[in-house]
């Protein structure tokens, strides 16, 4: 579904008969939440796009900034999106759900199918999952943060950074952990966000993690020496 199709769709649960660019306004702030300090900032997504922008992005996906998407993902609840779905009467999730632009039988997904696309869809997935459910904290490895785009990297990090603001089920803060190699290569943007949450850093040497390379090779071969009382041939 393209974003136009899905703004069309979800009209229903925005009541008030707003004309389109206060409509998406509104539709923003419904699956993102904004601290008061990031209020109309370049964190707030739903002020960044102009009137005229809003509007076009209702009858075209061509409309739709890389910036605003960027903004929009790093604020993004799922969550709370789905429980305000949830608090609307049944005549309008009906609604909804029966939008033309809607099909629960045939899902198309045709997209990018590549290395890069498939893990930037999962780790998408993972924040979703994430976000909407109990579950307490998440693990990417660098296997697979590694195979995503640099930039898209950088604000991944600022993703991640956001869920501190989310509660497990015991009230704990949610947690990511991530491992990635080669930082300097995403940026100064991604080193400033990792820096604070850094808990370990490896490298070469004695930064390794037990303090030496072990899985160096060495031309300095020995010879076992014979157990005490044996024979040495």
């Amino acid at each position: 579904m393209k974003s136009f199709e899905l703004a069309t769709c979800l009209e229903p649960a925005v009541p008030g008969g707003l004309s389109r660019a206060p409509y998406l306004r509104e539709l923003i702030s419904m699956f993102t939440i904004v601290i008061e300090d990031e209020w109309d900032t370049n964190q707030d997504p739903s002020p960044l796009p102009s009137d005229s922008v809003l509007e076009s992005i209702t009858t075209r996906d061509s409309a739709s900034s890389k910036k605003l998407a960027n903004a929009i993902c790093a604020q993004l609840d799922i969550k709370a999106f789905i429980e305000r779905l949830h608090e609307l009467d049944l005549a309008t999730q009906e609604l909804i759900a029966h939008d033309e632009h809607i099909d629960l039988e045939n899902f198309e997904y045709d997209v990018d199918t590549g290395s890069g696309a498939k893990f930037n869809h999962l780790v998408a997935l993972d924040i979703a999952v994430l976000r909407s459910t109990p579950l307490p904290f998440l693990i990417h490895d660098s296997a697979i943060i590694k195979l995503i785009a640099f930039a898209l990297v950088a604000e991944l990090l600022a993703v991640y950074t956001n869920t501190a603001n989310l509660t497990s089920r015991p009230g704990e803060p949610k947690q990511v952990f991530f491992s990635f190699d080669a930082t300097r290569a995403y940026g100064t943007k991604a080193e400033k966000r990792v820096a604070p949450a850094q808990v370990i850093h490896l490298g070469e040497g004695a930064e390794a993690l037990y303090g030496f390379t072990w899985n160096t090779e060495t031309t300095d071969h020995h010879d076992p020496q014979p157990s005490e009382g044996a024979e040495a041939k």
